[in-house]
């Protein structure tokens, strides 16, 4: 059975059509390695994989599905831009449509300006366009296709969206501005396609926060967005991802000798796969033995998987179409049963906070935005997964939970108030497949008027400023091993801000936003300092609060300014007599 699943595999990889339509043996070099517990792993490797290995794990999932194709000379040319023709022709294979297009006349008469350069020199794709017509994947105002034209990343993102179904979504969104630094050089009539794919994760910003629309797509970036639109067409057509550990998998003797390349990849089930969820669940699936499962850039068959393997899979229809192996040192079990959080709060017309998790495939994806005015803090990458990982671990979700309860729960974590919220989004994707969405539009929130009559109750009340009479606070002490700590809080009429630094033998661990406002706030509340203290009362105040033994310090850096304009600044070197 192994012998013929292996066949099947190599059969996948090695009959593939390329870009010109003409099927070829793929001259790159596929190898396998037998692992220690007897299965063998098959790599796909291209002689330039090298080039955007960042991109590997794209390329190979693309490659496998026979969307995607390498070069007779074994070579992928990650770098290589992708033009117009060859987009097309990958949306209309992720879509499932290219049995479609290769039935299609290649006589029907095109109505674009330049249908005479597609059927001289792109008629290969003539079948694709005609069916990407038909499914409305073009906008209604192209009156050329310009096959031989790179495709850039606002034209990718658009045909990409349309592939999906969502361009009702993406009208409704057009006067809604991009999050992006250059969202000024988007066309209008893209806006709401460009906001749909960073919403649903098909595209995203550079480290810089730019966008850059009209930026060539290059085949590594085209394995990536073509990755991330499968997972949208699926969850579109019905499909629930779960994950968990394998606890039973079972197959049937299999008599049939016809092997397909598209039965490689999606044949009818013949055993039974049995899965206890992150959540907790027991669940049953049917399962190919000839399904491809994907751990990183390498390939099992499903007849490989062993019980205690940790997995994530696709399920349409009681179905495993697509499946991954997961690492079991990524795994942290006091999350996982979270796959998907997505968490936007309004504060007020002028204050709005946005929290969005993914843990796929065992990778954490994380980002934390809080915009207040014309102010706007963003986290991601490490320091993002960090705080919202804390913030999962915190509401320790589950699928019993009522929505009333997780509301609670998440109003609890991020230190909001019943009526502190105008607005409130919440969706999680459970581990067993469970979704939940959750929205409110809170009739109890305290509007602006409101907000300003209670100010204007309290300053008249309260002759200091500030909070708790301080308008900054800074402080950053050193120890004779090496920690820091750095506070840092300023308020002004009403608006806080506040940043907290770790820096210990075992990491660095920052926190922004509302949660270093609260604990400051509650660490000035325990303070209690004024402007009648002297240096002395003042650094014995902070030090005691924060149990720091004067002998351990090797530096310590203070400095508040109160709101009647007094400001005390203190530096303390422990082999010094105090400042």
């Amino acid at each position: 059975m192994k012998k013929r699943a292996l066949f099947s595999l190599f059969l996948a990889f090695l009959m593939v059509f390329s870009f010109s339509g003409q099927m070829f043996a793929q001259e790159h070099e596929t190898t396998t390695e037998v692992t220690e517990d007897g299965r063998v792993q098959i790599t796909l490797e291209f002689e330039d994989a090298e080039d955007a290995a960042w991109a590997v794990e794209y390329i190979g999932k693309m490659k496998s599905k026979n969307v995607l194709a390498g070069y007779q000379d074994g070579t992928f040319r990650p770098n290589q831009n992708v033009n117009r023709a060859e987009a097309i022709v990958t949306a209309v294979r992720l879509m499932g449509l290219e049995e479609q297009a290769k039935q299609k006349s290649l006589d029907t008469k095109l109505h674009f300006k330049d249908a005479d350069l597609i059927d001289k020199q792109y008629k290969w794709a003539k079948g694709y366009i005609l069916v990407a017509l038909e499914n409305g994947l073009f906008d209604t105002s192209e009156d050329a296709i310009q096959p031989n034209q790179p495709a850039s990343r606002i034209w990718v993102a658009s045909l990409l969206v349309r592939a999906l179904g969502l361009q009702s979504e993406a009208l409704s969104k057009m006067t809604v501005v991009p999050n992006f630094s250059d969202a000024s050089s988007i066309p209008a009539g893209a806006v709401g396609y460009i906001n749909v794919a960073a919403e649903r994760g098909i595209v995203s910003g550079y480290p810089d926060n730019s966008f850059q629309p009209n930026k060539n797509v290059t085949r590594a970036e085209m394995a990536a967005f073509l990755d991330r639109t499968n997972d949208g067409l699926l969850e579109e057509a019905g499909a629930i991802t779960v994950t968990g550990t394998v606890k039973n998998i079972e197959f049937k003797t299999v008599t049939d000798s016809v092997y397909t390349v598209t039965d490689s990849v999606y044949k009818v089930p013949n055993g039974t796969i049995t899965v206890e969820s992150f959540n907790g669940d027991a669940l049953s699936y049917g399962i190919s033995s000839d399904l491809l499962v994907q751990y990183e850039k390498r390939f099992i068959t499903a007849d490989q998987l062993l019980v205690g393997d940790a997995v994530s899979l696709v399920v349409k229809e009681m179905q495993v179409v697509e499946a991954n192996l997961i690492s079991k040192e990524k795994i942290d079990e006091t999350i996982s049963g979270v796959r998907e959080l997505d968490i936007e709060v309004e504060l007020g017309d002028d204050e709005e906070y946005k929290l969005k998790y993914k843990n796929k495939k065992g990778k954490t994806e994380a980002e934390i935005e809080h915009k207040f005015d014309d102010d706007k803090e963003k986290l991601k990458g490490k320091e993002a997964a960090a705080e919202v990982e804390a913030i999962v671990k915190q509401l320790a979700l589950t699928p019993e939970m009522s929505k009333e309860e997780i509301v609670n729960s998440v109003l609890a974590a991020l230190k909001i108030e019943p009526n502190g919220f105008s607005e409130l989004e919440i969706e999680i994707k459970f581990s067993n497949g469970t979704k939940v969405e959750i929205e409110i539009e809170n009739e109890d929130f305290e509007n602006e008027d409101k907000k300003e009559e209670d100010n204007e109750e309290y300053n008249e009340e309260n002759t200091e400023e500030g909070y708790a009479g301080i308008q900054k606070f800074e402080l950053k002490i050193k120890l004779h091993n090496d920690d820091e700590t750095l506070l840092k809080y300023e308020n002004e009429d009403g608006r806080a801000k506040a940043e907290v630094k770790m820096v210990t033998e075992d990491g660095k661990e920052e926190v922004k936003g509302r949660q270093a406002v609260t604990a400051l706030e509650s660490l000035l509340d325990s303070l209690s300092l004024s402007s009648d203290m002297d240096k002395e009362e003042v650094l014995n105040a902070v030090l005691s609060e924060l149990n720091v033994d004067e002998d351990v310090i090797k530096k310590v850096e203070l400095k508040v300014e109160f709101s009647n304009d007094e400001e005390i600044e203190i530096e303390f070197k422990n082999d010094e007599k105090r400042d």
